[in-house]
């Protein structure tokens, strides 16, 4: 087997569970947050939710600049591509929670749970090939510049 190949895929796998690590914390402060916020009744489900995804984002994304993919990049724009790609789970999250409670498929905890666990692998394809991924060395630096999301 080619050493390249196979130093590219130990590389692949690394990310893959170093993305899952911080997705089971970051999904864990979500429900955590969630279930907190609804024993005691602080708000609506969809604001629980909402509070608890924007604090499970700041887990994932400082733990995913720093640690799995490790990037270089310029924060505010991998800050900016990261929060597209979790805004737009966080929508399909919402969507999957208001079908599971409006039509009585489950409690809303666990509505909740179940929408918290759906969007991983979507958002690890994003977030690698998009997100955090790294710029061709060869691009002039100027068209670095003009690409700010």
């Amino acid at each position: 087997m080619n050493l390249n190949i196979l130093l590219k895929n130990n590389h692949n796998l690394i990310s893959v569970l170093r993305f899952g690590i911080i997705g089971i914390v970051a999904t864990i402060t979500h429900i955590v947050i969630v279930a907190f916020i609804l024993a005691f009744n602080l708000m609506p489900i969809f604001t629980a939710n909402f509070t608890a995804f924007l604090t499970a984002f700041c887990v994932s994304f400082i733990g995913n600049y720093k640690w799995t993919f490790k990037s270089h990049n310029n924060l505010k724009r991998s800050l900016g591509r990261y929060f597209l790609i979790a805004s737009l789970g966080f929508i399909v999250n919402n969507i999957i929670l208001f079908i599971l409670i409006y039509e009585k498929i489950l409690p809303p905890l666990y509505a909740a749970i179940i929408s918290a666990c759906f969007i991983p692998i979507v958002t690890f394809l994003l977030s690698k090939y998009w997100a955090f991924s790294i710029v061709n060395c060869n691009q002039n630096a100027k068209n670095i510049e003009k690409i700010d999301i």
